[in-house]
């Protein structure tokens, strides 16, 4: 377990990457409930249900997986899919738990606001939040240039354009 996470903390570095993880079924599965358990807390505090919860929570799975299929298939690289789908489950889950704390506290008053301008939130707490999700997003860029054996541009362009989708979708979908 520690060597597992010892490579999931080594690809969130970049110094590793998606071939060092086993391409197992069960480390995909326990990967996969990982990042969903990860968002659970935070996104009970910001959704009035737990259905909403779950159905934003699979979305997001079921976007990430399809977006790393559909690159990886024109890629010609389908056999490097599970590997860097548990690479994205694994490194997000941790992401999660890094930001959790931090949005878990506020949660509650970002479900409520119609201006950014109505909250205070520390200035430290937003840059920490802000540094994660940038963050996240050069792993995930990583992660597709690993996934396809493309430059790392490639790949941060792949991730910006998978957060814009992953955005559009679900914010249409939890729009009241």
């Amino acid at each position: 377990m520690i060597n597992l996470l010892s490579v999931f903390w080594r690809i969130m570095l970049r110094k590793s990457s998606p071939e060092e993880l086993p391409g197992s079924n069960f480390l995909l599965i326990s990967t996969f409930v990982f990042f969903l358990l990860s968002q659970i807390p935070v996104g009970i505090r910001l959704y009035e249900s737990l259905g909403e919860v779950f159905q934003l929570l699979f979305l997001d799975a079921i976007l990430l997986s399809v977006w790393l299929r559909i690159i990886v298939q024109l890629s010609g690289k389908l056999d490097r899919f599970k590997q860097s789908l548990i690479a994205l489950f694994g490194t997000g889950g941790l992401f999660n738990l890094m930001v959790g704390p931090f949005l878990f506290v506020y949660a509650p008053y970002l479900k409520e606001l119609s201006s950014l301008d109505e909250i205070q939130i520390p200035a430290w707490i937003t840059l920490i939040i802000f540094i994660v999700t940038i963050w996240s997003v050069l792993v995930m860029a990583h992660i597709f240039s690993r996934a396809i054996a493309k430059t790392p541009s490639v790949g941060l362009g792949l991730a910006l354009v998978y957060m814009l989708i992953s955005f559009l979708i679900s914010s249409s979908i939890s729009a009241p």
